[in-house]
């Protein structure tokens, strides 16, 4: 879930626990969303004010971003589990871990494409991927070591 992990990210650099990284987001739209007063508020304005207050965001309106990542789909996620039972274990399981965060999701826009994380060395290359995994919570961890050893701490 893309603002789970927006949240999650935007808590790290407000702690402190980023260092001087720059913290970018890439949104493939700009739709209205259930939450917006009008029409003039877009689905951007509340991802910045709800999820993603300590970075920047940019329109990537040619899905670049989304292509860099492997051009992955809800479609193409294979199931943990044939089991109809898990699968809505894991459903209510997620849904009560966004509830627990404040964090709703937008479902007028294209929602089945996956994103994730990347950290980029200055003027280098990728140094490490996080791919979304629909329904698993982002790894702070494992994020938090690959920024480490990408700024040479």
């Amino acid at each position: 879930m893309c603002r789970e992990e927006a949240l999650a990210l935007s808590s790290l650099k407000a702690e402190g626990k980023l260092g001087n990284a720059r913290l970018v987001a890439t949104v493939k739209e700009v739709a209205p969303t259930s939450m917006a007063k009008n029409d003039d508020e877009l689905g951007v304005g509340e991802f910045v004010s709800k999820y993603f207050s300590n970075g920047e965001v940019f329109l990537d309106i040619n899905q670049d971003f989304y292509e860099a990542l492997g051009a992955r789909s809800i479609a193409s996620v294979k199931l943990k589990s044939w089991n109809p039972f898990k699968i809505f274990q894991e459903f209510g399981e997620m849904q009560k871990r966004m509830d627990d965060k404040g964090i709703s999701g937008n479902l007028r826009g294209d929602a089945r494409l996956l994103g994730g994380v990347m950290v980029v060395q200055k003027g280098g290359p990728v140094s490490y991927v996080s791919y979304e995994d629909l329904g698993t919570p982002f790894d702070e961890g494992a994020l938090l070591r690959a920024l480490a050893s990408a700024q040479g701490r």
